[in-house]
């Protein structure tokens, strides 16, 4: 970053080297669910829409509320023999290029009993983030997972809606992990990306899902943030 020529005073001073001093970890998109608006009496997080995946099957449910142990919003995601997703559009504010680091905080409250992301007839999960894009063919997405049976570090690749979905999974948590425990997780979604289908993407969507319509169960799961930050310089 070039400084040409500043004059700061007092507070103004204090505050540019505060910016100066943690710039390298700027998130130019966060999501903290914070900002809520009201849908039939839940409280949704605003500019998130929900996403119909499966028709005939009951939607998954998203709704924020207090965590009064932290003071803070929490998404929590509930799928009763359900399945669905929540999406929304950062690619309007993040570049892929710079910010290439998806990092979140999330815990599930109890897993799909059997689910399996390697067996399409138990391929459920208590909670998924999805970055996909569409490239006028197909859509085409990297999805990272809580499992319950996959064994963690596992991959793989499965298609939806007659092949119009595209999707490569990876497994970075399963029961071993246990319940009700929080993780912070990062992943380069430009690698991953990259690596998968060959592009990073300027335009994508990114999506919260659960499903539990396989396995018959109820799950529910929370997710506390997700943020884009820049790869940190080794």
């Amino acid at each position: 970053m070039k400084i040409t020529k500043i004059i700061f005073s007092g507070t103004m001073f204090f505050t540019a080297c505060l910016y100066l001093s943690t710039s390298e970890t700027f998130a130019p998109w966060r999501e903290d669910f914070s900002k809520i608006e009201k849908k039939n009496d839940i409280s949704s997080p605003l500019n998130w829409k929900n996403e119909i995946i499966k028709a005939g099957v009951s939607p998954t449910t998203f709704y924020v509320v207090n965590d009064k142990d932290t003071n803070s919003n929490k998404l929590i995601i509930e799928a009763n023999k359900a399945s669905g997703g929540l999406i929304c559009n950062p690619s309007n504010k993040v570049d892929l290029n710079k910010t290439p680091i998806l990092r979140w905080k999330w815990r599930v409250k109890n897993l799909p009993p059997g689910g399996d992301g390697r067996r399409p007839d138990k391929d459920d999960q208590a909670l998924a983030i999805y970055i996909g894009f569409d490239d006028w063919v197909r859509k085409k997405s990297v999805s990272y997972r809580y499992e319950a049976e996959t064994p963690s570090g596992e991959t793989g690749v499965v298609n939806y809606a007659s092949g119009l979905v595209n999707v490569k999974w990876y497994c970075l948590r399963n029961k071993n992990d246990g319940t009700d425990k929080w993780y912070t997780e990062e992943r380069n979604v430009a690698e991953d990306l990259k690596a998968t289908f060959g592009v990073i993407p300027k335009e994508f969507a990114l999506s919260v899902c659960a499903n539990s319509q396989y396995t018959n169960s109820h799950t529910v799961a929370e997710l506390n943030y997700l943020e884009f930050v820049p790869e940190q310089k080794k």
